[in-house]
Formats: structure tokens, sequence, C-alpha cells
């Protein structure tokens, strides 16, 4: 679309899909988006095609790239990257439109040059709506409200918005009071636990080597402890999402620390850098299920803003959720908006609506996020009701003194042509679904993850990539090498085994 006005030429642009997304690859495209950056009233490495590329790049399967662009005469005045969700089963696009990065990406806006601001919105934002009808644009995280109230001079503004304000902890290390939080005897006595066990080690991670041995181990631990909270794998299994992080790496724009017990990863933490003196702690936070007594996560958290300040950072900016430990290590904040834009009236009156519900569960100390987790994990739990009460309980009948037995015969992972069987591989805990055992999927990983922070041994069967039987029992006083030479009880501690399958005719 090209329009002259005054003299000028103003032309916006939206690079679309696969197409599009090798056009910002063009060296005179990235050289002018690298100098918006810089004219730009508001930018961070969110906007930054160091950030924007790689999860576009990565997420293609998931995720179309839209990119809006607007040129004046010829220059690059303003950039708003998004990305619209793919339907797995259709290929359809949704017409819900997201920033990229989503959710890693803390700060979501647009790069404009200032005094453009009615032509953005007018050609820009709206010409966006009507190039993809009843779309809305939802942009999670503005980090301030300057460039949108300089849109406000067009009534159209309010009419096709809303604004829902968040709260963003940081901690500040030039303030005062940062030492008074990192001196908290809490975190010392933490510490102390911990490091009085074994070898403990902690590890700026400056190597691709070093990040991938951690990531091999965090995506696990995420993956377990994501499932048991949220009912979410964010990383799944065949799904290589998690080289993201690598490309991040790649690009200067990633810290990552991890944290070592005698050898053994016990917690990562992999944040975005934003700039010199800023980082956001946007990617993600984990640490062993096994090592959970000693509060592996709080201690490395303790160490990591000792060595940011070491590092010469003065942010460190935690990310909105109302988390207990983010204020803990917060001695300031900041505010965030959230930003619809949409001529759906309906899509419009429930955000409306939402914010005051939102408010009051606040008020009364409740998560809003808590409400949603509930409704998901409600929805899993009928799921599995009805799923039984189609198949019923096929291996009633079975055995189970003559079938654990049968683990007898192996101490360390086998692979017998579609049948796997493991010891102690957590990754196996995570092929599971709401269709598997007498309990979702989300309840068995909850269960899990207690079972683990006991310390009690577990085997698992998979078939087909598909675990359909899980056993659990105390851990004995010695284990023999590294093939965890274990042996199952006739009266384990519990057992799981999927609901549709006949394990009297199962070979192991």
């Amino acid at each position: 679309m090209v329009k002259v006005e005054n003299g000028n030429y103003s032309q916006v642009r939206f690079l679309e899909g696969d197409s599009g997304l090798k056009e910002l690859y063009d060296s005179n495209l990235l050289r002018q988006w690298n100098h918006l950056m810089q004219c730009s009233s508001v930018y961070s490495v969110f906007q930054s095609p160091d950030f924007v590329l790689p999860w576009l790049e990565e997420n293609k399967k998931e995720y179309s790239p839209l990119i809006l662009l607007m040129y004046l005469n010829g220059s690059l005045i303003g950039l708003l990257p998004l990305a619209r969700k793919i339907d797995i089963k259709s290929g359809k696009l949704s017409k819900h439109l997201v920033g990229s990065g989503h959710f890693y990406a803390l700060y979501q806006t647009w790069l404009l040059v200032e005094g453009y601001e009615d032509i953005f919105w007018e050609k820009g934002l709206l010409g966006l709506i009507n190039h993809i009808p009843g779309c809305e644009i939802n942009l999670k995280s503005l980090p301030n409200l300057e460039s949108f109230k300089k849109m406000a001079s067009n009534n159209k503004v309010f009419k096709y918005s809303v604004i829902e304000k968040y709260h963003n902890p940081i901690l500040g290390f030039k303030l005062d009071d940062y030492q008074k939080i990192i001196n908290k005897r809490h975190f010392k006595a933490k510490f102390n636990r911990v490091n009085k066990s074994g070898e403990l080690l902690f590890e700026h991670l400056n190597s691709l080597e070093r990040l991938q041995l951690a990531l091999n181990h965090v995506e696990v631990f995420h993956n377990l402890r994501q499932g048991a909270a949220f009912n979410k794998i964010p990383f799944p299994l065949n799904k290589e999402e998690i080289n993201i992080f690598m490309e991040w790496f790649k690009m200067g724009i990633l810290h990552a620390t991890a944290l070592w017990l005698d050898g053994e990863l016990i917690g990562a933490i992999i944040m975005i850098k934003d700039g010199d003196h800023t980082v956001h702690l946007a990617g993600l936070i984990t640490y062993s299920p096994f090592h959970s007594k000693y509060s592996p996560g709080l201690v490395h958290l303790y160490l990591l803003v000792l060595r940011l300040k070491e590092e010469g950072i003065n942010y460190l900016k935690l990310s909105p959720g109302n988390d207990s430990y983010k204020e803990r290590f917060s001695n300031e904040s900041e505010e965030l908006f959230e930003l619809l834009i949409s001529r759906n009236r309906l899509s419009l009156l429930k955000r409306k609506f939402r914010i005051p519900i939102r408010n009051l569960l606040l008020r009364k100390g409740i998560r809003p996020m808590d409400i949603s987790v509930w409704i998901d994990k409600k929805r899993a739990s009928i799921k599995n009701r009805w799923f039984k009460l189609r198949i019923g309980n096929i291996h009633k009948e079975v055995d189970w003194i003559h079938f654990l037995g049968k683990f007898e015969k192996f101490n360390e992972n086998k692979i017998l042509g579609e049948i796997e069987l493991r010891v102690m591989d957590i990754s196996q805990l995570l092929l599971v679904d709401d269709y598997t055992f007498e309990i979702c999927r989300w309840e068995f990983l909850n269960d899990a993850l207690k079972r683990l922070e006991e310390n009690q041994i577990f085997y698992t069967i998979t078939k087909n990539n598909r675990l359909i039987f899980c056993v659990w029992d105390e851990k004995p006083e010695k284990l023999s090498g590294m093939n965890y030479d274990l042996k199952i009880s006739y009266n384990p501690k519990n057992t799981f085994a999927a609901l549709d399958i006949d394990f009297k005719q199962l070979e192991i």
C-alpha cells in the first residue's frame, strides 16, 4: 500500500509466511531494521533481528511470521514483529496475532520513529486489521504507553483497543536495599546446606558444548515441572524448539548459568540479555527433582544475583507472574501494559470484563493464572474419566506378581522391537497423555515429582514411544555402578498400567 501525503511517499508492507521470513534476511532490510532500533523512541532486545529471527525460524512449523513494515520515502520508519498460530490438524492460521517471541518476549511492542504515531496507527495497525478481516492484535507487554498515547488523538484508538496493566518485579543493583535482599539469612542458610552436601559448582555457560550439555537435562526437568504444575509440556520430545537457546547464544543475547553438585546438574537459569546492563528472566528457571530438598532453584538464583553484580549488571527484570520468589528478590518494579487491538466488540468487551475480575483475584491473594490452570486440569480429569468409562480396564485380570517378576531379567535400558524398558529415565515419564492411566497426565506427573523427591526408584515400559507401564519402589540402600542394579519388590510402592494394553499378551 503506497500513499502520497504532503509530497512524501508512505508505504506499508506485510511480510507473511515462509516467503516473508526469507525477505527478512535481506541485507538492506536488516541494516534499516538495526538503524530503526536506534531511532525508535521505545525498543528492546525483543524487537531486534537477533531475537526475532531465530524465534521465527525455530517455530515456523507452529507459528507463521507476520511482520508489519512502514516506509517513508523508501526509509524504514516503523516495524512490528508478529506471528500467527498454525492449527496442527487443518493448517489454518489463527486470527489472533501475537508478538514474535510470544512467552519469551518480555517486551512486545513496535519500533517507530517518533512523530509518525498517527500514520502508524491508521495505515499500519488498522491497515493490518483490514488486511486480515476479523483478526485481533494482542501485545502482551508494552514497556510504556508513550507511543500509544501519541496515537490517542485518533478517536479510533480507544474504540478499537483495551489496555491492561501488569506489575514486573525488578532487582536493581544500584539501589541501597540491594544488599539487604542478598544478605538475608534464609538465602545463605539454603546455600550453606547444599554446599556442605558435596562439591558445588556454579557455572556461567560460555560455550555451545557446555550449554548443550546442560540443555539436555534442562528440557526434561522443565517439562516435568510444567506438566505437573500447569498441565503443559513446553518442549515436546519430538520438537526442536530447545534449539532456539543455542541460536540466541550464537547471537550473543543469551545468559545461561548452571548449578552442579558432584558433577550432576541440579539447576539451570536461562535469561535474555538486553544490552550490557540489563537481563530478563524471560527464558526459564528449573532444577532437578532428585535434589529438591536442597532448594536448588532458590540457591541458584542467589548465586546468580551475586554473579550479575560482579558482571556490572544494573537490573535483573524478573518478569510478571505474581510468583512469591520474585517478590523476595525484587526491590523495585515497573508497569507493563497488555494491548488488545480489534474491531470485534465481543473480544474487547471480554477483555474489559477481565480486568476487574483479575484485580479482584489479586486483592484476595489469588493469581489469575491459577484459575485458567485449574480449568485446564479439570478438563484433563474429565477427559480421563470419560476414557475410563468408554474403554474399561482390560488388564484387571493380570497376575502382577508374575509380571513384575520379569523386571528381574534386566537392570539397564533395553530395546526389544517396539518395546523399550528403562531404569530411572525421567524423560520417559513425559511420554504420557490424559488417556493412558487411571489418572490424567498432570496428576501422574505431579505424583511422579513427589516420588522422585522421596528418592523412590522406578522402571518404565514404553511402546512406540508411548509410556504404558511405570512401577515405583523404595530406593535400596546401595546401588552398584551406573547400571542401577535394582530389584523391584513384589509389593512396590505403586504401579501404573495403560488401560488399553493387554499385559497378558505383552512379551518382555
